[in-house]
């Protein structure tokens, strides 16, 4: 008699043979499809066909409009931009399924011609130009949970999940790189926080999208925090008398060095004033968790193969790197990442 399987291994076996089954599907459809169609979808791939800026607007447009991806997401313009670019063309003739419940799925589609309709068993959905759907294949490894058949012929958009995780992952290492050299430029961090640790305190931002004339901070307030600005215009309106600062920010600026490292109010008040800034907030409680971090971070050997990595590459732009190197003590290698 073969012994039952827990709850989360037979989770875990599901999602396997899942991921197994898939693979297989496409492996199938690699080997039989013809060239002139998508080896993701089956349905015929159009060739030849530039994207338009009025293409890239709609696509990007639908993707910030969905609520999964701008909720649970949470692309950023940067990644709206390479997620477009990640886009390729299909054509379904009228009566055609796009796909059936119970497939797996392996794309999101947005419609640029015709329309479609979602049967959801009691009811239906029509989708238009514009629309997205079968977004949650970017996420989950899980069947389809409905059929969508084109009612008119039609021309989608595929983005396969393969590429937005390619996406996601090449531009999460990319923001995290640019966001630990900007630290690195602010001398109360550079003096006090190690190379090594400041891909981690990279990590404790938090990125507010603020619009025209909206205040990013206030004189008297906002205690122990730092403000980067990643992208737009800011000006400071009120000032202590002795602060002597820049009174226009700009991208790569930061204000608030001396609320960071006392934990004291802004001496300032600094209001946007481009039509939108994006800004980088790193917190005192933070900045001290990763300082008494880097403390105990000294007394390791692995810390000191870590810095050795880390101080070679960052120069050029290398955040994340690895390395081997000899331990005294045991006398093997060991993987630093």
């Amino acid at each position: 008699m073969q012994p039952k399987l827990k709850k989360d291994d037979r989770v875990k076996a599901r999602k396997m043979i899942g991921s197994v089954s898939a693979a297989l599907q496409m492996a199938k459809r690699k080997g039989s499809t013809p060239p002139d169609q998508c080896a993701i979808t089956g349905h015929k791939k159009v060739f030849d066909y530039q994207k338009t800026e009025e293409d890239r607007h709609m696509i990007s447009k639908g993707l910030k409009n969905n609520k999964i991806l701008s909720e649970v997401v949470g692309l950023t313009e940067d990644q709206c931009d390479h997620v477009v670019n990640g886009t390729h063309l299909i054509e379904v003739p009228s009566g055609t399924n796009v796909f059936k419940k119970g497939d797996l799925g392996t794309a999101l589609f947005i419609v640029q011609e015709g329309l479609l309709k979602v049967d959801l068993v009691t009811f239906e959905v029509v989708l238009r130009i514009g629309d997205t759907f079968g977004e949650l294949a970017l996420l989950y490894d899980e069947p389809r949970t409905a059929t969508v058949e084109a009612t008119r012929d039609c021309r989608l958009w595929v983005l396969p999940r393969t590429t937005f995780k390619e996406i996601l992952q090449s531009t999460a290492v990319l923001k995290a790189k640019e966001h630990s050299m900007m630290l690195h430029q602010v001398p109360v961090i550079r003096d006090q926080v190690d190379l090594a640790l400041l891909s981690v305190l990279a990590g404790a931002l938090e990125e507010t999208v603020l619009e025209k004339e909206e205040v990013l901070c206030v004189r008297g307030e906002d205690e122990g925090i730092l403000f980067l600005i990643t992208s737009g215009f800011c000006s400071v309106t009120d000032a202590d008398p002795e602060d002597e600062g820049k009174k226009g920010l700009m991208k790569g600026d930061w204000i608030g060095e001396k609320q960071l490292s006392e934990n004291v109010p802004a001496t300032r008040t600094v209001v946007v004033q481009s039509e939108k800034a994006t800004v980088l907030s790193l917190d005192y409680y933070h900045f001290e968790l990763v300082l008494r971090s880097d403390s105990a971070f000294e007394h390791t050997f692995f810390a000191a193969v870590v810095k050795d990595c880390v101080a070679c590459f960052f120069p050029y732009g290398i955040v994340y790197t690895a390395g081997t190197a000899e331990s005294n003590c045991e006398d093997r290698q060991v993987d630093a990442r």
